[in-house]
């Protein structure tokens, strides 16, 4: 197994001396064996050169290597958006009981919240039919405020495999797990009945990170 050896700070001059090339940035970490090849970095300069006391490897290996230590680092922050799991429930406007809209979302499946690049907010809850003043309905949308958040339901609710996807949410939405943490949210509820269609119904949401 090589051997090898880690210089910090490396002497930049003495560095040149023994190498083919000069070095036009400092060098800040320097790892090498077998005194046959260096493998040199400047963080601050966001640089990394191979180089040997032969021969230097081509730009065009360097800038393939720097490429994909570029991609590694664009990896970090799409990893940062990926959905996060999260729970919700639901409180009477003005108690601290818990309230009926809790049927609306099917517990036993994962619900998601994803950050968008514009800083807004994606909310997928699994949505199922339940029973709102003696009449089935589910979730199609909220509103906080005076702004609306109508969703897009895929799937089938009355099988067990809607999802309502809730887009361009404020941060706010996350919020604790107590009922002191909720927001006043107004619910909007899709009933089974022609006649009344869409209706609203005002509550406590919560919102966190399981």
């Amino acid at each position: 197994m090589r051997q090898f050896f880690h210089a910090e700070p490396l002497d930049v001059q003495r560095f040149c001396e023994i190498s083919p090339n000069d070095v036009d940035f400092p060098v800040l970490l320097c790892y090498g064996c077998d005194k046959k090849w260096f493998l040199c970095a400047a963080p601050a300069a966001g640089k990394v050169i191979l180089m040997t006391n032969s021969f230097h490897i081509s730009r065009r290996l360097t800038a393939a290597l720097l490429s994909a230590v570029l991609l590694c680092m664009l990896a970090l922050p799409a990893r940062a958006a990926a959905n996060l799991k999260v729970s919700a429930a639901f409180w009477k406007e003005k108690t601290d009981k818990p309230s009926v809209l809790n049927d609306a979302v099917d517990s036993a499946r994962e619900a998601t919240l994803a950050r968008q690049p514009n800083g807004t907010y994606t909310l997928e809850l699994p949505i199922e039919e339940f029973s709102f003043m003696e009449v089935s309905c589910y979730l199609t949308g909220i509103s906080i405020g005076d702004i609306s958040y109508d969703g897009e339901v895929s799937g089938d609710v009355k099988n067990g495999t809607g999802i309502l996807t809730l887009r361009n949410l404020p941060s706010s939405i996350l919020t604790g797990s107590e009922v002191s943490d909720s927001l006043l949210v107004s619910c909007n509820l899709q009933t089974s009945v022609n006649l009344l269609g869409t209706i609203s119904t005002d509550t406590r949401m919560c919102v966190w990170v399981e």
